[in-house]
């Protein structure tokens, strides 16, 4: 009876704060506030959070798996207070934002909750989902009531999200990670699947060196949790126009599975070499998953590289100019390895070759990726990609960081050598320190040499991108001649004969349209321009 009031009491105190929060609220003005919404927004996530954790943590404790590990008293007593204190605050608060959703269709705040409630219930049904199925593959004890919980709040929110979608590119950050949380457990999955699974039984049956064990859990569980959720959030139809959240996206899962692949590649033949050579017979259990790691890597690389498009965007070139950046640094890594290898205690002669073979191969890959990509830059309009932006921020921010690095390097063999002359002590190998200084110091020197080259062309020269312009008018006049080379123009002739373009019309649309693709109305009142992008 004592509980029973305390309920009560609770639910009392609840009941009148939320009273207390909706006059205060209502009693300020009900304006369009993207601030507003996102406050309310935070709140109603919050109280979402709380509310769904303890619908769930309840539901595990009706539907037990294991009796004997979960005590439902103790739940209940952790869960039905949260649960009491945070349902209030999410029934008026998901009211009132609805309703203010159909008022303002264009806040963002929509899309700040949406993309919040997808990473709490989204990852945690993917959880909770790998956990139930695997237990049901392998046998297990396994508990559905979480999965279930979460998957109910997921799936009513995408319904909501559905009827009325979020605008702008708060619209594609929610499903940005959706597509996220699908793609690393599918990706997860897939290298554990053909790794410990496919590979891994092909490599027991034809080669000695091999002897890893075959496994099918719980990578099978996560193909079968992601491939819906990525499939779901990514192949959906988008926006014609891709915003920064999807660019983003797509810079780095281009960048990353790049780089997955050339990594799963070069790890395949050093492990190869280093268990045939019969150095190290265990290197063999890692090579299934590094055919893996480059298989899916270069699968995910292809689908999203593609809808990247093929015009050479801003995005492309951040995305090459990015696995360039790498590539370079595995170049410097892998030259400073095999100058180690090679000069140093343990020789070519003397030492394992197998490990030079190795060293040389990692040299040979980074080289190739380099100089792939260096030539893509060369063959393009030498103009535009010596303005762009990506370019300019690679040359300068990675010279700068290989001249730091280099100077380091240099620190460290002045300091060898200052040992070794005043105290007469070994102080180290300058090896290493004076290889990296080497190979640091050329790499700083031909990406700052032609950030330098690239700015005097830019500053000597104006470099003007193409861009368009839809002049609507009676007459365009001379206004045509008269914009740059780089303008497209197409014109949209008015009926009613007004509208015509003078000379002095003419240059008061090129100042104000200057090199941005824009709008252009003419009539009898002016000129009016509406830039795009």
């Amino acid at each position: 009876m004592s509980a029973l009031l305390g309920l009560l009491l609770l639910l009392g105190i609840v009941i009148a704060i939320v009273a207390l929060v909706r006059r205060l609220i209502s009693n300020q003005a009900d304006e369009a506030s993207d601030g507003h919404d996102i406050v309310a927004y935070l709140v109603l996530a919050l109280a979402m959070g709380v509310a769904g954790f303890a619908m769930a943590r309840l539901a595990t404790s009706a539907f037990p798996s294991d009796a004997l590990v979960i005590d439902p008293s103790r739940d209940l007593a952790a869960s039905l207070p949260a649960l009491i204190v945070a349902s209030p605050f999410v029934v008026y608060f998901w009211r009132r934002q609805a309703e203010r959703r159909i008022a303002y269709p264009n806040s963002i705040g929509w899309g700040v909750y949406l993309t919040i409630i997808l990473l709490l219930f989204g990852i945690a049904f993917a959880v909770t989902a790998v956990m139930f199925i695997n237990g049901l593959l392998g046998d297990d004890t396994a508990n559905w009531a979480q999965a279930v919980v979460f998957g109910i709040i997921v799936g009513l929110h995408e319904a909501a999200a559905r009827r009325s979608p979020p605008a702008g590119d708060a619209g594609e950050i929610y499903r940005v990670v959706g597509s996220a949380i699908g793609l690393f457990t599918l990706g997860i999955g897939l290298i554990g699947l053909f790794g410990g699974g496919v590979f891994s039984s092909i490599l027991d049956g034809i080669w000695n060196d091999f002897s890893g064990n075959v496994e099918w859990l719980p990578w099978t569980a996560m193909v079968i949790v992601g491939a819906p959720i990525w499939m779901y959030y990514w192949f959906r139809p988008w926006a014609d126009n891709p915003g920064l959240p999807r660019n983003a996206w797509l810079v780095a899962v281009t960048s990353g599975t790049m780089a997955m692949t050339l990594v799963g590649a070069v790890g395949t033949i050093a492990t190869v070499i280093d268990a045939t050579a019969g150095n190290n017979r265990s290197s063999a259990d890692a090579t299934p998953f590094f055919m893996a790691a480059g298989l899916v890597g270069l699968a995910t690389w292809v689908i999203h590289r593609r809808s990247m498009g093929t015009a050479r965007s801003d995005s492309i070139r951040f995305y090459e100019y990015v696995v360039a950046a790498g590539s370079l640094v595995s170049l410097v890594a892998s030259a400073v390895t095999l100058t180690q290898l090679a000069f140093g205690d343990r020789t070519i002669v003397g030492g394992d070759a197998s490990d030079v073979m190795i060293a040389a191969v990692w040299l040979i890959s980074s080289v190739a990726a380099w100089l792939w990509f260096h030539t893509r830059w060369t063959t393009g309009v030498r103009e535009e990609e010596t303005a762009s932006w990506p370019r300019r921020l690679y040359l300068l921010g990675v010279g700068a960081a290989f001249g730091i690095a280099a100077a380091i390097a240099l620190i460290a063999v002045l300091v060898v050598i200052t040992r070794r002359t005043l105290d007469g002590q070994e102080g180290g190998s300058l090896l290493i320190p004076s290889s990296i200084f080497v190979f640091s110091g050329l790499a700083a020197w031909y990406l700052l040499t032609l950030y330098f080259q690239s700015r005097e062309l830019v500053e000597s020269e104006e470099v003007i991108a193409p861009f368009d312009v839809t002049i609507i008018c009676g007459h365009p006049g001379p206004v045509s001649a008269m914009l740059p080379p780089q303008a497209r123009v197409r014109v949209i002739h008015r009926n009613d004969g007004h509208g015509i373009i003078s000379e002095e019309t003419a240059a008061e649309i090129v100042e104000m349209v200057g090199h941005r693709s824009s709008h252009v109305w003419v009539d009898d009142e002016g000129v009016r321009i509406a830039p795009i992008g």
